[in-house]
């Protein structure tokens, strides 16, 4: 990737995931809400609670939002460096 690529490449990345509007969106949506969420949810939520359809609705809709949140990431924060 962009990290093993040296020079103006590593820049880039770094400017991309280090600082402004696309690290929030990575650091806490991908990060945040699609992988560190749904795993305390997991496990920390009680027994009794666990074991509603309703929980397990909840961790597979944040995770698929992470997901999607990557893909948008990965879109349009590529687009915007410069390689």
């Amino acid at each position: 990737g962009l990290y093993f690529g040296g020079g103006q490449k590593e820049v880039a990345m770094w400017a991309a995931i280090g600082s402004g509007f696309w690290a929030q969106v990575f650091w806490l949506g991908v990060v945040g809400i699609g992988m560190l969420l749904p795993q305390l949810l997991a496990l920390l939520t009680p027994a009794p609670l666990r074991e509603r359809n309703g929980h397990l609705v909840l961790i597979c809709s944040l995770t698929l939002m992470g997901i999607l949140l990557l893909r948008y990431v990965v879109l349009y924060a590529g687009q915007m460096t410069v390689v």
